[in-house]
């Protein structure tokens, strides 16, 4: 029975950062509330002097249970705005230099045998920017052609004319790739080879300061379940971040309250198969092995941004014969949890697919991001039985209490208390 949980959430390759994930988490703990009859009301975020994370409160009640979460935001965000702000044409040739290597050392290819749709996604997402770009020098090309053919207009006015049409169409293209996100994802591709040749100390520091935090706080023994969740790109950073926290702290994760991992659509192959990425393919060794912490997989068939059936571990060539104790993977079907009339919209809507993992639900299911946040029952739980803990919840949302659990009225005399402390 939980009472007291702290989360710390990585986000993907994404720069909205603490602004755009807490009005995200409100909307979707509102929408919680529309499928669960429970209060829950979640505070304003609060970010730290040194502005590398930033956290809020989340306070959830059903009829015999209450639930304080402390959600942590884990700052990267400023270092992908930063990224995003390369000239256009420049983070064009980065990808497409990016596709060569991958082309001429095999990683494209382990890619695809990894996971295929998500292969799929890699290339169309270039061929998309490319035929974007060059449908845009064409228009240019053919304003030369029509001026100095249809017009009989002079060279020097022909290629003014041109030079202005290339910079229009290419502005033209800039926008509507930033506007469909493809921008966005393919910037995340260089991004990947960066980290596979150790070129981007700023995110390894970063790592460290966030390792450093989950340590200290599990160390505290506060909480009664520690959830770190790294979704798409961060549930590729989320295994050196828990290496990193394991050289700092080998017990860190059994000394003091008890650590889950929760990895949501990795994206983790794309670095594991690349050459280079010794570091995380040792990382994945080092989690695998390690018996006092819980390393949660979650995979979906019908996201095309995640790597469906891929074993996050042997798959990527990495070797634990019997010591191996993680990962836990679980398949997900959004199907079951999102309404019939709006699924058929969503199975299209591949970016927003991948992010209903960190969605409210529009059905009771044995998946729901929101009930592993606020919820009183342990993710561990959910994940290996999930049908059987949705079980032990009424219709009123009342919580069916195990012989393990405290008595409900120890439930509720704590929960009197910790009204009465915030009062």
């Amino acid at each position: 029975m939980i009472r007291r949980r702290h989360v710390f959430y990585v986000s993907g390759y994404d720069p909205q950062g603490v602004a755009g994930y807490h009005r995200l988490f409100c909307r979707e703990l509102k929408r919680f509330q529309q499928l669960w009859p429970v209060k829950a009301a979640a505070g304003e975020p609060r970010i730290d002097a040194d502005g590398l994370a930033a956290r809020w409160q989340i306070e959830t009640q059903g009829p015999n249970w209450h639930v304080s979460t402390t959600y942590e935001f884990l700052r990267w965000d400023d270092l992908v705005a930063r990224d995003l702000q390369r000239p256009f044409f420049g983070i064009v040739l980065r990808v497409l230099f990016c596709l060569g290597e991958n082309l001429l050392n095999g990683t494209l290819f382990r890619t695809f045998r990894a996971g295929w749709r998500f292969g799929l996604f890699y290339l169309v997402s270039i061929l998309t920017m490319t035929a974007t770009v060059a449908s845009a020098l064409l228009l240019a090309w053919l304003t030369y052609f029509c001026a100095g053919t249809l017009l009989a207009a002079g060279a020097p006015l022909s290629l003014g004319a041109a030079i202005v049409a290339g910079v229009f169409f290419l502005a033209v293209a800039r926008s509507l790739c930033r506007r469909w996100l493809i921008t966005r994802i393919c910037a995340m591709w260089p991004w990947y080879r960066e980290l596979a040749h150790r070129r981007r100390p700023d995110l390894h520091t970063r790592i460290g300061e966030f390792a450093r935090r989950i340590v200290v706080k599990a160390r505290a023994a506060e909480a009664d379940e520690i959830l770190v969740v790294g979704h798409s790109a961060g549930g590729t950073l989320l295994i050196p971040l828990l290496a990193r926290a394991l050289e700092l702290d080998a017990d860190f994760a059994g000394a003091g309250s008890p650590v889950t991992a929760l990895a949501l659509g990795s994206n983790l192959p794309l670095a594991a198969l690349h050459p280079n990425g010794d570091d995380f393919r040792n990382a994945i060794r080092r989690v695998a092995v390690e018996p006092s912490l819980t390393w949660i997989d979650c995979q979906a068939r019908k996201d095309v941004v995640n790597f469906q059936d891929c074993d996050m571990v042997a798959g990527l060539g990495v070797e634990t014969g019997s010591e191996q104790r993680n990962p836990l993977y679980w398949n997900v079907r959004f199907r079951e949890v999102v309404s019939a009339q709006f699924y058929p919209r969503l199975r299209w809507n591949f970016f927003r697919m991948h992010y209903q993992f960190i969605m409210a639900n529009d059905r009771r299911a044995s998946y729901d991001y929101l009930m592993f946040v606020c919820g009183p029952a342990r993710l561990l739980e959910w994940a290996q039985d999930g049908a059987r803990t949705l079980a032990r919840f009424s219709n009123d949302a009342s919580y069916v209490f195990e012989p393990s659990d405290p008595a409900p009225t120890t439930i509720a005399a704590d929960c009197a208390e910790m009204a009465r402390g915030r009062s």
